[in-house]
């Protein structure tokens, strides 16, 4: 089973809720996605859960995942103005780019065990540490 989840989750109908991310926002001009992140969460190691987590997935993903590659395609920063929050900057709009960020697609994982480390041969894959 998995035990990773994604910023969001969705119904029945395909609609986006909340799951690692409390709420977000899309800029006018589609350029940012601004989520604001569930607070105490923790991994079950004891650390917390951060926007440095989120934004170390989505980079990783984005790097070494054949879809990640595309679906991240027009992203060109990540930025986390506090632990709670996570801003998504992208060079053009894709409006496909929320639908990705449930668990399926874009788990997110603890920075503090996979970094410096190859992301697809750390152990930390066979012994997962989830939220």
């Amino acid at each position: 089973a998995k035990v990773t989840e994604g910023l969001l989750t969705y119904d029945f109908d395909l609609t986006p809720r909340p799951l690692l991310a409390t709420e977000w926002s899309v800029s006018d001009d589609g350029l940012r996605y601004t989520f604001k992140l569930r607070e105490g969460v923790k991994w079950h190691d004891g650390k917390p859960f951060t926007s440095v987590d989120v934004a170390y997935s989505i980079a990783t993903i984005k790097e070494v995942h054949p879809r990640g590659r595309n679906t991240f395609l027009n992203l060109t920063d990540i930025q986390t103005p506090d632990p709670l929050t996570v801003t998504l900057v992208l060079s053009k709009p894709a409006p496909y780019l929320i639908t990705a960020l449930a668990a399926p697609e874009t788990p997110i994982v603890p920075k503090h065990l996979y970094e410096g480390t190859k992301a697809a041969e750390n152990p930390v894959n066979n012994a997962p540490v989830g939220t």
